[in-house]
């Protein structure tokens, strides 16, 4: 199932970066029922948001993301 999901960011992250397809549109042509479940997954394995990534925030995101993680374990 991992794989699924793999594939699925993977393409939902071409599209982001050479489309101007609507979000729910690409979480549709990803598979997808709803765009609130390809929003929630795709920030679960990226570390943040379709509008981030295609906004280019990726390495700031990625970066908060690890230090909620590191800040998460200290606990």
């Amino acid at each position: 199932m991992q794989d699924v999901i793999a594939g699925r960011i993977e393409k939902a992250k071409k599209l982001l970066k050479t489309s101007n397809l609507t979000i729910n549109e690409i979480a549709s042509k990803c598979g997808y029922k709803t765009e609130y479940h390809f929003m929630r997954q795709f920030k679960e394995q990226t570390a943040c948001t379709p509008t981030q990534y295609r906004n280019g925030n990726t390495w700031l995101q990625i970066d908060e993301f690890r230090k909620k993680l590191e800040e998460g374990t200290k606990d």
